[in-house]
């Protein structure tokens, strides 16, 4: 998963005109989801404990590169799906509690989808100008699942 900060200052205008990101090389057009998709999250009004079992779902995936367990990861994220729901109907009430659920599922599919277009973008803006990302985001984006071990 990439994260790319956001500041709050970032206004539409701003994305439109390519003044932050696009400025790194990323394409503003790969900017405005990230904005909408920021502002969706937000919306959502998570407690500390949804949003970290969100991340732990993101994290957790049996389908990432160079997963070597699989079933055990399966299990995990299974499992993780499970409490999330779990506690989505405890510590919820109201229409919120039916449509929370499947809400944080969509972001996260919407997530994984903006993951993979950044992490093109950054591969590109690698192959453009090598020296400009750190060593960390080209771990995180490498074709390479392992990292070169």
């Amino acid at each position: 998963m990439i994260c790319i900060p956001v500041s709050p200052r970032v206004s539409r205008s701003d994305v439109a005109s390519g003044s932050h990101g696009a400025a790194a090389g990323f394409q503003p057009l790969l900017l405005e989801p990230l904005l909408r998709f920021h502002h969706a999250l937000r919306r959502l009004g998570l407690q500390d404990e949804e949003y970290v079992l969100m991340q732990a779902l993101s994290l957790f995936s049996p389908d990432r590169p160079g997963v070597q367990q699989r079933g055990v990861i399966d299990k995990l994220h299974e499992d993780t799906a499970l409490t999330l729901k779990t506690w989505i109907d405890l510590k919820r009430t109201g229409a919120e509690r039916h449509l929370l659920y499947p809400k944080v599922m969509g972001c996260l599919t919407e997530m994984r989808t903006m993951t993979e277009e950044y992490s093109k973008q950054v591969l590109q803006i690698q192959d453009i100008q090598p020296d400009v990302l750190s060593p960390l985001i080209m771990e995180m984006v490498s074709r390479n699942p392992c990292g070169g071990v």
